[in-house]
C-alpha cells in the first residue's frame, strides 16, 4: 500500500512507535533512479532508495535490508521496486 503514500516519513515514524521490541517493518515499493518521490503516470508513488534510507533512519529505524526486485508485473512487465526490511535502532 506504501505505493499510494507520498510522504512515508509520518507513517513510518508511527510504526516505530508502536513495533514490539525485536519486531520487523519489511515492505516493498516501487522505486526510480532519482531522489525523493515521484507521482506516476499510474498515479502510484515511486520512492527512490536514499529517500527511503533517509526516512528509515529518521524513524528511528536501522535498515537492515534492501534489495532491488520486480515486485510485480503490470501489462506483462516487471516493476522495479525495492523491498526493504527494518527494525527498530536500538533494538527495543
Amino acid at each position: 500500500m506504501f505505493v499510494y503514500v507520498n510522504d512515508l516519513a509520518a507513517v513510518l515514524a508511527a510504526i516505530a512507535r508502536v513495533l514490539a521490541p525485536r519486531g520487523v517493518l519489511a515492505f516493498t515499493v516501487e522505486t526510480h533512479s532519482g531522489t525523493g518521490v515521484a507521482l506516476l503516470p499510474t498515479l502510484r508513488f515511486a520512492h527512490g532508495e536514499r529517500y527511503l534510507r533517509d526516512a528509515i533512519a529518521g524513524a528511528g529505524l536501522t535498515l537492515l535490508a534492501l534489495e532491488h526486485a520486480a515486485i510485480r508485473t503490470e501489462k506483462g512487465e516487471p516493476v522495479n521496486g525495492l523491498v526493504l526490511v527494518a527494525g527498530l535502532a536500538d533494538g527495543g
